[in-house]
């Protein structure tokens, strides 16, 4: 019996860290499996608890800005024609959110409604343990959550 060849040790890209090519093969994974609206959501959750898991440091991993934006553009999905207001957003220590309100209106009660609406159904992370203070003030301007949630869009897009 010919005996397989030995699998390489040297990991393809040097560069890339071990959680990023991980990352990498499972959006290629769920690439393949998207198929409709709702599959969408529970892929974009599984994506969100992975990347929650990635420890953020200063050389790599993303921030928590970043995902507060990831989580928020899991529930919002605006209309073309809802300009993006600015909220300020307090989130407890342990994740909870404690308050949302609108710095800058949409200029649409509609629109400053389904952005608060997606404020009380995201799912927050703890602060970083470094953090002592007992909660964090964020600006949140959701043009920026727009636009992460439409860089995040190709990744996902299924395969022909």
């Amino acid at each position: 019996m010919k005996a397989l060849p030995k699998a390489s040790s040297q990991h393809p890209d040097p560069q890339m860290p071990d959680w990023l090519d991980s990352l990498v093969r499972i959006i290629g994974i769920i690439g393949r499996l998207w198929f409709d609206s709702y599959m969408h959501k529970l892929l974009f959750a599984l994506i969100l608890s992975a990347t929650l898991a990635i420890p953020a440091t200063a050389s790599h991993g993303p921030t928590y800005r970043e995902r507060l934006y990831f989580a928020l553009a899991l529930n919002w999905h605006p209309k073309k024609k809802c300009h993006s207001p600015i909220v300020l957003v307090t989130i407890r220590k342990d994740g909870k959110l404690l308050d949302r309100k609108i710095l800058e209106s949409s200029g649409n009660k509609k629109c400053d409604k389904e952005v608060l609406k997606a404020f009380d159904v995201s799912l927050y992370e703890p602060l970083p343990s470094w953090f002592k203070a007992e909660q964090v003030e964020v600006k949140v301007d959701m043009e920026k959550v727009k636009e992460f949630s439409a860089s995040m869009r190709p990744a996902f897009s299924p395969s022909k």
